[in-house]
């Protein structure tokens, strides 16, 4: 069964899978991914029969929301999960009145951010060590 939960605290799943995802598989630096800006989003969570497997933030800023820490446990990957969440925060962004959502991209997940209707407005920079492009998506 799949659950999708939005909370404005950072759980301590979410934590785990994101330190997983970008420090253990990504090699990404563990002061990098924990900033201690989290108490300034709201967090989504799918779980699937209890588990979490896919997780993002978002944060209201100005006229668009921020989405970032997009992140899906690997052996749940390619099924969907995190484009739930997408749609959701996208629902949840248009009964705001916001129609922009934006993101910095990491390089090797742009396909995926193009096929959601993304579209890149920035020229490549290095974010924690990893190619990044940020990309806009402006909804109807």
């Amino acid at each position: 069964m799949e659950t999708l939960i939005k909370l404005n605290e950072l759980k301590e799943d979410a934590i785990e899978l994101r330190l997983s995802v970008f420090c253990d598989e990504q090699g990404i630096d563990r002061k990098e991914e924990l900033t201690g800006d989290d108490a300034l989003f709201t967090h989504f969570y799918l779980y699937v029969d209890d588990i979490l497997v896919s997780y993002a933030r978002a944060r209201k800023i100005d006229n668009y929301y921020l989405v970032g820490r997009v992140v899906t446990k690997k052996e749940y990957r390619n099924k969907g999960y995190s484009s739930k969440i997408f749609k959701f925060i996208e629902e949840m962004a248009l009964n705001e009145g916001i129609n922009t959502i934006k993101l910095h991209a990491q390089d090797v997940s742009l396909g995926y951010y193009l096929k959601l209707g993304f579209k890149i407005t920035s020229e490549q920079y290095i974010e924690a060590g990893v190619e990044h492009h940020n990309v806009e998506k402006v909804l109807k």
